[in-house]
């Protein structure tokens, strides 16, 4: 059975985002030499994504009043709202063995 992981990890704040990219996708070379044949079959890296302004279209659709009070009371039915987050992906690269 595959092991699917999820790591949230934080950008240096001294980094820019192209900087943290390129050091995290040298961080992952090194990680698949080390590991050589023990490497996971593949490695997801999935970026946030600065692009917000795609978001804020679809954001205004669904806080308007009407459609926000819809979403929210169908999601009171099943999710813990106090423990969810959000983040818009971007950039997603991937490693294979």
């Amino acid at each position: 059975m595959p092991v699917k992981m999820l790591v949230y990890l934080y950008r240096n704040p001294h980094l820019t985002p192209e900087e943290f990219k390129k050091c995290y996708e040298a961080h992952i070379k090194l990680v698949k030499k080390i590991a050589g044949g023990d490497f996971p079959l593949s490695h997801h890296r999935n970026y946030i994504s600065r692009n917000t302004v795609a978001y804020q279209a679809f954001a205004a659709k669904i806080y308007a009043p009407d459609a926000a009070t819809q979403i929210t009371a169908d999601e009171d039915k099943f999710l813990d709202r106090l423990k969810m987050g959000i983040a818009l992906v971007g950039e997603v690269r991937v490693t294979v063995k």
